[in-house]
């Protein structure tokens, strides 16, 4: 999710300039071979690059460009179509989850990573679902509009909106905090698992 914020910008005007099938294939591909990368990694810090940064935009590419592109396929049903990539997260890692668990059991950390890989070779076919929605008679003048004021790769000026900085500042603090409870629970549940209530107890109260 930081890799998601931190490379969301970048990310937009990608879309704007290559499109959907582009970026989501591409991010794919970073996804494959950054897992895999993982999977070869022994410190935990190159594991911070290959996962955390390399990962982290390749999967922000696919996440990003759904939200944008999706809802310009509908008009009637643009709210259901978005509730359903929002549900999307949540609703993968509930089926994800136990998978990856079984595999890491079963295999070691290592071959989780490449076996995760090899799911995502499915988002580099799914990626060419996506197809252009601007019709014939729009794309010169799209194209021509383009020319004409996106001269500039990079451009700042929606920072001058301070409604917009301020909402954004407001999301970057809410996910700061956001995954920390989920994280502390996963452990203290294997606290309480392996040394029973009490012990379980003064395990906490030993993390705090």
């Amino acid at each position: 999710m930081v890799g998601i914020g931190l490379y969301g910008p970048l990310i937009g005007r990608l879309y704007q300039r290559f499109g959907a099938r582009l970026v989501s294939f591409f991010g794919s591909l970073i996804c494959i071979a950054s897992l895999i990368a993982t999977s070869k990694v022994s410190n935990l810090y190159v594991m911070f690059v290959t996962y955390g940064a390399l990962f982290g935009f390749g999967s922000g590419c696919i996440f990003i460009v759904t939200y944008i592109a999706v809802p310009s396929y509908f008009t009637k049903w643009r709210s259901l179509s978005l509730g359903l990539i929002a549900m999307g997260p949540g609703g993968g890692l509930f089926i994800m989850s136990p998978i990856v668990q079984l595999l890491f059991e079963n295999f070691g950390w290592r071959r989780t990573f490449l076996s995760m890989a090899g799911i995502d070779v499915l988002m580099c076919l799914l990626a060419f679902v996506y197809r252009p929605v601007v019709l014939d008679s729009e794309k010169e003048e799209l194209k021509t509009n383009e020319q004409k004021e996106d001269k500039k790769f990079w451009d700042i000026s929606l920072l001058k909106h301070k409604a917009f900085v301020l909402s954004s500042l407001a999301g970057v603090i809410f996910y700061l905090a956001h995954y920390i409870p989920p994280v502390h629970m996963v452990s203290l549940k294997q606290c309480y698992r392996h040394a029973g209530r009490a012990k379980g107890a003064r395990c906490a109260a030993g993390s705090k």
